[in-house]
């Protein structure tokens, strides 16, 4: 399968890999991303050529959809059918710029890839090709729900989620879809081990999964 090709296959040439950097992102975070049918989707991309700037690359913007792949046009600012290569030119510098901005697709996963490889023909070679995915899972849940997080304890340390959503420290709260599974890992800033966990259904000291059924308030002690 042509996803085996862009997950599994590639081997990133040495002499690109520490250099030019792609990025790709949904609604901000680098994802899994999860939001439900008729919420806005934003996807924007970007690229460090590093030393590589001017040399002539293939330039990928495609996406895996429930119904097939379809590339990124850039002359119509739009999205057509098929793998296909989304533009041949020399590397620059890409900051932030949005491909996609965009509510009410059909439920399902996408999977969202940028991607350069150097041998400019039109064709995706493997060897010479790095790339970068967020995952977007459209639910047909309508109702969201707020986790909430907080540090007990000292406070010292940090807890994230692993959408990158929550990041407390300051970001301590955010919505879900109905259904979601969310995993917090708490990270103390000083002290050899993180206590425990409070609500939502965890304890211990490993990660907190949490599944998104109601509002729910986690605390982290750090």
């Amino acid at each position: 399968m042509v996803t085996c090709v862009f997950v599994n296959i590639f081997v990133l040439d040495s002499a690109y890999a520490a250099d030019v950097v792609s990025d790709v992102k949904a609604n901000g975070p680098d994802g899994p991303v999860v939001i439900s049918k008729g919420d806005n989707l934003a996807v924007a991309m970007s690229l460090d050529p590093g030393s590589h700037v001017g040399e002539n690359a293939d330039w990928w913007v495609v996406v895996e959809t429930p119904f097939g792949w379809f590339h990124y046009d850039v002359p119509g600012n739009t999205w057509m059918p098929g793998l296909i290569v989304t533009h041949m030119g020399s590397l620059f510098e890409l900051t932030p710029f949005v491909v996609l901005n965009t509510n009410g697709l059909p439920e399902g996963i996408y999977t969202f890839y940028f991607g350069v490889d150097m041998a400019m023909n039109g064709l995706l070679d493997i060897g010479v090709l790095f790339f970068d995915s967020v995952l977007v899972t459209i639910t047909s849940n309508t109702n969201t729900f707020n986790l909430s997080v907080s540090k007990g304890g000292t406070g010292d340390g940090t807890v994230t989620s692993s959408d990158g959503g929550i990041n407390c420290g300051s970001d301590c709260t955010e919505s879900y879809a109905e259904g979601t599974t969310v995993i917090l890992t708490a990270l103390p800033d000083s002290g050899p081990t993180f206590n425990c966990w409070s609500g939502g259904g965890c304890n211990g000291t490993g990660s907190c999964v949490v599944t998104m059924n109601g509002a729910t308030t986690v605390t982290g002690y750090v």
